[in-house]
């Protein structure tokens, strides 16, 4: 015969039973969704504007390269070039309300089309 079937809860233990089961799927959840947004910032963070300006051109090279690596269907190989010209071309071309701030990628991108640079770094 199982014990589990003859454990009977009381109003309070059987929601702390259910309330622990809970948590530990939300955690359990939560662990899985950090380990991919670090996977991407790993891949995709030197592009930011709080690593690019930070980065040499040997770093930000590697880490093209490693992009490339990892997406080869989809990304050129002249890639970690195109990066490097856009380290030195969105200080100059940001608005004077960005320059106090870092820029959000969304900020990077309005920049690249209101620039017409979508042929000039296809990243």
């Amino acid at each position: 015969m199982d014990s589990a079937s003859d454990t009977t809860f009381t109003g309070r233990t059987k929601m702390i039973a259910e309330v622990n089961v809970m948590l530990d799927q939300r955690t359990a959840e939560l662990r899985r969704r950090q380990q991919a947004y670090s996977q991407l910032h790993a891949r995709f963070g030197f592009l930011t504007m709080l690593q690019l300006p930070n980065l040499g051109a040997a770093a930000i090279t590697s880490q093209a390269q490693n992009l490339i690596n990892h997406y080869p269907n989809d990304i050129e190989q002249c890639s970690p070039n195109e990066c490097l010209h856009f380290k030195s071309f969105v200080p100059s071309n940001i608005g004077v309300g960005l320059k106090k701030r870092k820029p959000s990628g969304l900020a990077l991108m309005r920049i690249k089309r209101e620039k017409n640079c979508k042929r000039l770094f296809k990243m």
